[in-house]
């Protein structure tokens, strides 16, 4: 997603996050020069990625297993970035302690993360990432600045106005 939007010039940083506390998959869209297309092609993105007729779902064609490990190797340092210093592994254990996980809760993800398959990432391609393409299942917002508003309105219903078409045309 990154090389596809950064790449394009159509936004600075395209991500998705995930919020375990509040059980949300967070798609974030940030100083983006083209909002609209922007947002249009993360959503091709992830809709390439979730639609069954995918060879990569339906196994015509097969994932690249140095993407997942370094995706893995990724996420394993992201993880062990949290306890970088020792006031970080403080503040862990006493999330932890609120969130009522174990101590051991770090180490034991990152054994999980290392044991993730291909097998799994389809899986859960699918089960996660297809609300974000479904309207009735996502919330969008919108931050920017406020001489820009009417414009990126004007933008997205737009946006909006051509999917629909395509969808009854």
């Amino acid at each position: 997603m990154w090389k596809e939007i950064r790449g394009r010039g159509l936004a600075y940083s395209a991500n998705l996050y995930l919020n375990p506390a509040q059980g949300l998959l967070i798609l974030k869209l940030l100083r983006a020069a083209q909002l609209t297309r922007a947002y249009e092609e993360a959503l091709n993105i992830i809709y390439a990625i979730t639609n069954p007729q995918n060879s990569h779902i339906n196994g015509t064609t097969s994932w690249e297993t140095t993407l997942l490990e370094s995706a893995r190797s990724s996420l394993i340092f992201e993880v062990i970035e949290r306890e970088a210093v020792v006031s970080d592994v403080a503040q862990q254990s006493l999330l932890s302690y609120f969130r009522k996980v174990p101590q051991t809760y770090t180490r034991e993800l990152i054994d999980r993360i290392s044991k993730v398959t291909l097998e799994d990432v389809k899986r859960v391609a699918l089960k996660y990432f297809t609300p974000l393409v479904r309207p009735d299942s996502t919330k969008t917002v919108i931050v920017c600045h406020p001489s820009n508003v009417q414009e990126t309105v004007a933008d997205l219903q737009n946006y909006i106005r051509k999917k629909q078409a395509l969808k009854n045309g």
